[in-house]
């Protein structure tokens, strides 16, 4: 197994078992942009979003291919926005987003559909999220953070297009990453305006259970 890094204008691998960092065949990344989002379906990686070094936020939205190391152009994001997103069955969604070029926030939940090609309004947040992050539950995709609402959490089903805010005892951050395993979530690091640790991140690592959510993950299909 390996994970693809976009880096600057090139593209690298590494190998998650001996720890190896190569170049990829790929002589040109396209999505050199900071904030950049990423999200896998099918052996593909689909890049959105993010800020370019002038300080314009792109609304750009490219698969790659591992295997062959090419990017291909897809349809643009509704807006410019350095957001985060997740794909399950097949549609990318998109989760709020800083526009960095104007500094305002969006609410807006975004669909791309992988086979169409085509971008939908998906609903929106209960307010304007940013500097979030992401992790998928079957059909529940949970979104962590916020960057004027540390403790904002809670969870999108993409079956009825509705989304849920939780009340929990998550350690206020932003910027953190957050990963399912099992029927656990993991939230880690990430940034806190409240809390300082070392080096103005935070060390902590954080776990909810998510059994009770199990009736409405219906965890056959989700993402892959």
């Amino acid at each position: 197994m390996v994970l693809i890094i976009a880096r600057f204008q090139g593209t690298e691998k590494v190998d998650l078992v001996t720890g190896k960092v190569t170049a990829t065949k790929a002589l040109f990344n396209p999505m050199a942009t900071i904030a950049t989002a990423c999200a896998t379906w099918q052996g593909k990686i689909y890049l959105f979003g993010g800020t370019e070094t002038m300080g314009l936020t792109k609304p750009w939205l490219y698969s790659f291919d591992p295997e062959t190391a090419q990017f291909d152009k897809l349809p643009d994001m509704p807006a410019g926005l350095e957001t985060t997103g997740a794909v399950v069955n097949g549609v990318l969604y998109t989760f709020g987003g800083m526009d960095r070029y104007n500094g305002t926030a969006s609410i807006a939940i975004n669909a791309y559909d992988i086979t169409t090609g085509n971008w939908t309004a998906a609903g929106d947040l209960p307010e304007a999220v940013s500097s979030n992050c992401v992790a998928t539950y079957g059909n529940l995709i949970f979104v962590i953070g916020n960057n004027d609402d540390e403790t904002f959490l809670g969870y999108f089903d993409t079956f009825n297009k509705k989304f849920t805010r939780l009340q929990s005892n998550m350690k206020g951050r932003r910027g953190a990453g957050a990963v399912v395993i099992g029927n656990k979530l993991y939230v880690y690091g990430g940034k806190s305006g409240y809390v300082q640790e070392v080096g103005g991140g935070l060390q902590t690592i954080q776990c909810a259970d998510l059994s009770p959510f199990d009736a409405l993950s219906e965890k056959m299909g989700g993402t892959n």
